[in-house]
């Protein structure tokens, strides 16, 4: 059995539907890194990357079709998620081989066709055009990749607001506004005396934990108990300590069970945890 949909590296996870007679994919890079990922979608026709929050739509130049479905290769940065949607014209004029980096266009011109797209280097570049049963070569040369601009020295940066929150996504209530950046990640520690100095700015914080903000310890907990633990026994013990949680460590049996802290968010649960994300 051909594969609905396949892919080059793990944790894409990937959903399909299928609505007027064209096949949507909404792919997902569930990684902190940006890759290139080669997929395999059990679909036919011209593939097409929808934007889901614009609405804007970019034609997929580069890919190959056969009987198993359609193969081609995306970019997505980090956690970022796109709609691959597939049209019905299946005979539009694409891409199945070439030394570009990236084909971004396919434009028929002088009774052939012309190949859009960008290379890391310069020099002579080739691609391998296919419409329908007809194959041809595109042949050009790439011009050397403009120089570095070296940010030294003062400068200036803006940051400009783009979370939507019209759905709550960020802030709740949800409303039609557009918020700026905000800090999700801190420092964090404790105070255990008076008056530690931490205002002075010269401290030097690193050793302290980075905390995602909503986030933060709210108990201690023991666990996991063995297989008819003395469960009993077990609360006894809890109830004659004066102080928990720490190095301190608690003897259920011949076994010792240690503390650990259990922080989660009180809107979002256990941060990373791998039940929310498969949501």
């Amino acid at each position: 059995m051909t594969r609905d949909f396949s892919v080059s590296q793990p944790d894409v996870p990937v959903l399909h539907r299928v609505a007027d007679g064209q096949d949507f994919y909404f792919v997902f890079n569930r990684s902190e890194e940006s890759r290139s990922l080669g997929m395999s979608f059990r679909a036919r026709g011209k593939p097409e990357r929808w934007d889901a929050w614009t609405g804007a739509t970019e034609p997929i130049g580069r890919y190959r079709s056969d009987d198993r479905g359609t193969h081609l290769t995306l970019a997505l940065g980090p956690y970022e998620a796109t709609v691959v949607a597939f049209t019905a014209a299946a005979d539009a004029p694409h891409v199945v081989a070439s030394d570009l980096d990236e084909v971004t266009a396919v434009v028929p011109e002088g009774g052939g066709f012309r190949v859009d797209g960008w290379s890391r280097t310069a020099g002579a570049k080739s691609a391998t055009v296919v419409r329908a049963d007809a194959t041809r070569q595109a042949r050009g040369t790439a011009s050397a990749p403009p120089p570095a601009v070296a940010l030294d020295g003062p400068w200036d940066f803006e940051l400009a607001a783009t979370l939507d929150n019209r759905w709550g996504d960020f802030r709740w209530p949800p409303a039609p506004v557009v918020l700026g950046a905000e800090a999700r990640q801190f420092r964090y520690a404790e105070e255990t005396e008076p008056d530690p100095g931490w205002e002075n700015p010269d401290l030097d914080d690193t050793s302290w934990r980075t905390e995602s903000y909503s986030f933060g310890p709210y108990l201690w907990k023991l666990g996991p108990l063995p297989p008819g633990a003395d469960v009993a026994g077990l609360e006894r013990e809890i109830a004659r300590l004066k102080t928990i949680g720490g190095s301190a460590s608690v003897h259920v049996g011949e076994q010792v069970v240690s503390w650990e802290r259990y922080a989660f968010s009180k809107r979002w649960g256990i941060e990373r945890d791998p039940l929310l994300l498969h949501l």
